[in-house]
This record gives C-alpha cells, structure tokens and sequence, in this order.
C-alpha cells in the first residue's frame, strides 16, 4: 500500500513538472501558442511578420554607440519568438536546476551564452522541433515592432518606466517578475531592460559586417538590464560577451522558433 502511494506521488509531481515526457506543441503558422511544459507551465510563443526594417541608430541620436552603425536595411523573414523572458521555473523544468532564485516568474538570470544553447537544444529535443536563440536582426525587429525610435513606443523617457525595470538611482534595481510592464505594439514583454537577452549572432564592431567565429568567439546579447541605465537599453544599444566568460548577474534570455 505505501509503495503504491509513493507511485502515485511521483507520478502525480511526474505530471505537473513535465519530468519525463515530451512536451506539447501546438504551433499553427501565422498565430500566437503556448509550448505547454508541464499541467501548469508554459512557453507563450509570438508569431512575428516577415518585413524590413532600418538596423542600427542614426548618427543624430546623442546616444549612440559606435556599434551602433552604419545603419543597414535588413529584410527578415517570419518567425515565432518568446513573449517573455525564459523565466526561472521554465529553465529549471529542462534543464534540471537553475542558476539563480529570484522566484519562479521571475526571469532566469546569470546565464551564460553556452548554457542559454544548451537549454535550446534540450527544449528541442523534447519538443520535437528546433528553439534557439534569435539572431541579432531578429531581436531588434521584434523589439521595434515597427518603430524607428529609440524605443519601441519611442522617445519620451518619461513613459520608459511604463516599459521596461532598468537602473535607476536610488530605486531597488533587481530583477522583476517577467510580463509586468507594458508589450511593445506586437506584445512582447521586457525587451527593454530586465535582463539582458543573449542572441546567436557574432558580434562586430560595425553593422552589415559579417563575423567567423575563432578561436574566442564574442556574441550579442540585447536589451540591457536592471542594471543599465535608460541610454543602454535602447532597441539599437548591442552588448556583448565573449563565449569563454563566467555568466554574470543580469543575463538571461529568449527563445525563438523559425518555420
């Protein structure tokens, strides 16, 4: 009798973590889904629009970074890419433990590029299609959401607290629960500040130049963190860290799904 209630018990904790079983996917081209984990958990997933778009910042924005330009119009094609940040109990349901204990809505944080892959792939697996990380043109894209500005509502930074939880002094500068702010205009949460969002593109100093990756390959991460201040999270604004790096503190990331 006590075994079978020990079963049962973890058959039932089975179920809700999603531990031991493929995970549903309900992706229909052209519409918004839910990558379900576990009973309680999921992945939302938004449908983005093939378009063109203008990359980079112009040499008139006063914060401009120097990798930032030269500007480049880039077409991008159609893709799916998460609504929120990966956040701590959707990392530690695949990949077994987590890197940081903020809280389960909260975004996972210090991760590193090598490890934000390495979720990618395992989703993968258990999904049964391809997640990875988004390409750099693909963030900005879907952070703009059609918007040329500095950010993806535009440029009045007294609406940025409305957007985004980034450093400001004498406020409590942490991490904060994924999807409590505003969406941009295609209803993407956070990618304005929060953590920063790591993405599988090589970094180079210029726009429209293409990287190898060699010995010591640096990637892009985007969106700046509770950490930075409002210049640093700008659509355009390109971090980076090279691959062999410990993870560091405001670092987490997306996932997206190509068709």
């Amino acid at each position: 009798m006590a075994r079978s209630l020990i079963f049962i018990l973890i058959l039932v904790l089975l179920i809700i973590t999603g531990c031991g079983k493929t995970y549903e996917d309900t992706a229909t081209r052209g519409e918004d889904y839910s990558l379900k984990l576990g009973s309680f958990v999921e992945i939302d997933m938004v449908w983005i629009p093939e378009g063109t778009f203008l990359m980079g910042s112009p040499e008139s924005d006063p914060y401009r970074g120097d990798d930032e330009g030269p500007q480049v119009s880039v077409d991008v094609g159609e893709f799916w890419i998460g609504k929120y940040e990966i956040t701590e109990r959707q990392y530690e349901i695949v990949m077994g433990s987590k890197p940081s204990d903020n809280g389960d809505d909260y975004p996972v944080d210090m991760v590193s590029w090598s490890e934000a892959m390495e979720f990618c792939e395992r989703l993968s697996e258990l999904a049964g299609v391809g997640y990875t990380l988004p390409t750099e043109e693909q963030w900005e894209y879907a952070c703009r959401a059609g918007s040329r500005l500095d950010y993806c509502f535009g440029n009045d930074q007294k609406e940025l607290r409305n957007y985004a939880w980034f450093y400001v002094s004498g406020g409590e500068n942490r991490p904060n629960p994924v999807g409590e702010l505003r969406p941009n205009a295609w209803g993407l949460h956070d990618m304005h500040g929060n953590v920063g969002e790591w993405t599988r593109s090589l970094y180079t100093g210029h726009l429209g130049v293409e990287e190898v990756a060699g010995e010591r390959p640096r990637y892009v991460n985007r969106g700046g963190s509770f950490m930075d201040s409002s210049d640093c999270i700008r659509s355009a604004s390109r971090g980076s860290m090279y691959v062999d790096w410990p993870a560091f503190e405001g670092q987490g990331f997306r996932v997206v799904r190509n068709p």
